[in-house]
């Protein structure tokens, strides 16, 4: 009994942590015709590129805009430049961002419409990484 009841409060102090890291944020800018995709990261947390070398071990950042007719995407989705330094966890450089990043993918639509999909993300600290998630999104052209 005495197991159970640890192993069900250890999984769910792992589930607020999931959450609450990142912030996301989704938006059209009419005047650039770029969707923004922003995230606000938790101060000593840190959030991986879109370009990481994958075999480290953290997963990188991924954006993936569901198929709409009347909208061409740009092939890759922008980002700035990233804080690049050797970690020790992982044994090599990774590429990621602190604090704050929007990442941007440029778009021709046709017509009024909506975009949406998901972003698939993972974040760690200096002691501990956390299971990737996926957020949803929909944005309105």
């Amino acid at each position: 009994m005495k197991f159970s009841l640890l192993v069900l409060l250890t999984c769910l102090s792992f589930l607020g942590y999931t959450q609450e890291k990142v912030d996301w944020s989704f938006s059209f800018d009419n005047r650039t015709s770029e969707i923004h995709v922003h995230a606000e990261i938790e101060k000593g947390w840190h959030l991986y590129s879109l370009n990481l070398a994958n075999d480290l071990g953290p997963i990188p950042t991924e954006i993936v805009f569901n198929e709409n007719k009347s909208i061409q995407f740009s092939e890759n989705t922008s980002e700035p430049t990233p804080i690049v330094s050797y970690d020790e966890n992982f044994g090599g450089d990774l590429s990621y961002f602190e604090n704050e990043v929007t990442f941007k993918n440029k778009i021709n639509a046709t017509e009024n419409t909506t975009v949406s999909g998901y972003v698939v993300f993972m974040v760690c600290n200096n002691e501990m990484c956390l299971p990737p998630t996926e957020v949803e999104f929909k944005i309105n052209i």
